[in-house]
């Protein structure tokens, strides 16, 4: 179920549009722990394009230059502010799996 939630997700953040709405909804800080490298490969594969569209959608719609809007358990500011979820990505740079190492490398050069 984790999948199909992930991929739900995916879906809005693929629509620019939706941006807004979705980076501000308050978020559990237990949401970083699913860039956790002792997880499947889907699922990481999955977080690092959820995070991906989202930084690609916040640069797109130039919400960075509004973050003081964003409260502090927000999507947006663990995704963007907190620097939690970009130390977490650069870890996974070290895993053992190509195809997340190759995702983890896109990922960092658009940040």
């Amino acid at each position: 179920t984790k999948i199909q939630i992930m991929k739900l997700i995916i879906n809005f953040t693929e629509n620019p549009a939706m941006t807004r709405e979705l980076v501000s909804c308050k978020v559990p800080s237990e949401l970083i722990s699913l860039f956790n490298k002792e997880w499947d490969r889907e699922i990481l594969l999955n977080i690092l394009t959820l995070f991906e569209n989202i930084n690609d959608n916040i640069k797109s719609e130039g919400l960075a230059s509004s973050r003081k809007e964003f409260s502090r358990s927000s999507l947006f500011f663990l995704f963007k502010e907190s620097g939690v979820c970009v130390k977490k990505i650069k870890a996974l740079a070290n895993h053992n799996d190509l195809v997340v190492k190759v995702k983890v490398l896109k990922v960092l050069t658009k940040l």
